[in-house]
């Protein structure tokens, strides 16, 4: 997983809104257009980040929170 740009998430600091992480497992497989044949897919929409727990944070400390969520969610169905 790369790491995220952390402007991403001044939208949500401004609006004041839940973050919702979302996991997307062998999603490429799908696009590659060389694959031919069943691709299954996951699609795993994790617990909100309300604004609450993240209004003190700067958005880079938002970026490695949500990524760190994101990884937990990787290493508990791939593993």
């Amino acid at each position: 997983m790369w790491e995220f740009k952390s402007g991403c998430f001044k939208a949500s600091l401004k609006s004041r809104t839940p973050i919702v992480p979302v996991v997307l497992i062998d999603t490429y497989k799908a696009l590659d257009i060389s694959y031919l044949g069943y691709v299954k897919t996951q699609v795993h929409f994790l617990e909100p980040i309300p604004y609450e727990e993240y209004r003190e944070m700067k958005t880079g400390e938002i970026a490695l929170l949500v990524r760190r969520r994101i990884q937990e969610k990787l290493d508990e169905v791939l593993l």
